[in-house]
């Protein structure tokens, strides 16, 4: 919605390759809720 919010989106991406690729990447909702400022309500 923002740019922080885009940058969020890139960090959550980013986190998602790297840490939590289990066959495909994934985060989990501690992630989301951490970076979420930014996003839609």
């Amino acid at each position: 919605m923002n740019q922080t919010g885009y940058q969020n989106l890139m960090r959550l991406s980013t986190i998602a390759n790297l840490d939590g690729f289990y066959y495909f990447p994934r985060i989990d909702h501690e992630l989301l809720e951490q970076y979420g400022e930014g996003s839609l309500p």
